[in-house]
């Protein structure tokens, strides 16, 4: 059962037993192998010569772009993908299931897609002629159903936990199965000095241009409260490292 739960994509598993078998008592010793008590129990990674292409990728592109899943939280690749996305100057957009994962830095986009979305995100990737994809399934919602990017449109390098999730959905030029934070530090490590593929300044001003749309409804008097000004005010009271909690739907795009 904690193998089942902590290797590959993490999840809860599900004991089913007889009802005789839970009315009885047994002083039977529990196990637990001790590599699978936490997540990830392995970090494995990819043949060097899929590493060494999707560096390849990286230093050949003239404007990739990251595009991080959920995963970034389960292999505890926060940091690690934050340093070498701003070595490298590189735009990490996400999904609702990152959202704000490598906090505050001048390559962060924000959400990607249809729904919580920064405009000038979707226009990041848009204007991308390569794609890493890290630690993300690749669903409909950050695709705008797969529409965004077209398939075959980009040069695309998937790194997931999950190989059956790798070229499910969109024709992949490098595939590398395995964790993602050890495969975001091999990566780093054979990238060169190449400088920065995107202008940091100028992705800050996109930015400060989308904020500024927003600036009304945040200071809103509107009522019922907009709710723009909700997570305004809320945020500007409660201390740096509160949680947020939204369930998806109507109230995801303003926490997003």
């Amino acid at each position: 059962a904690f193998r089942e739960a902590t290797t590959g994509r993490p999840g809860a598993t599900h004991l089913s037993f007889p009802m005789d078998v839970l009315n009885d008592g047994t002083e039977a010793a529990t196990y637990a192998d001790a590599d699978v008590t936490e997540y990830p129990p392995y970090r494995s990674i990819p043949e060097t010569e899929r590493l060494d292409a999707a560096t390849d990728v990286v230093e050949s592109a003239e404007r990739p772009v990251i595009v991080a899943g959920g995963g970034i939280h389960s292999s505890q690749a926060l940091e690690t993908v934050r340093d070498f996305a701003e070595r490298v100057g590189l735009p990490v957009a996400q999904s609702l299931t990152s959202a704000g994962c490598i906090g505050e830095s001048p390559y962060d986009i924000g959400v990607v897609g249809e729904n919580g979305s920064r405009e000038y995100a979707n226009e990041v990737v848009r204007e991308s002629d390569a794609l890493l994809l890290f630690g993300t399934a690749v669903e409909s919602v950050w695709t705008e159903k797969w529409s965004q990017p077209s398939d075959g449109e980009k040069t695309i390098v998937h790194a997931d936990i999950e190989p059956a999730s790798i070229g499910k959905n969109y024709q992949t030029d490098v595939a590398l199965p395995g964790d993602l934070r050890s495969i975001v530090e091999a990566i780093d490590d054979r990238v060169g000095d190449i400088g920065p593929k995107w202008d940091s300044e100028s992705l800050e001003a996109r930015h400060a241009d989308w904020r500024a749309n927003f600036e009304a409804s945040m200071e809103s008097e509107q009522f019922p409260m907009r709710p723009e000004r909700v997570v305004a005010d809320a945020a500007a009271v409660l201390d740096d490292d509160a949680v947020f909690v939204s369930d998806p739907g109507t109230a995801t795009p303003y926490f997003a």
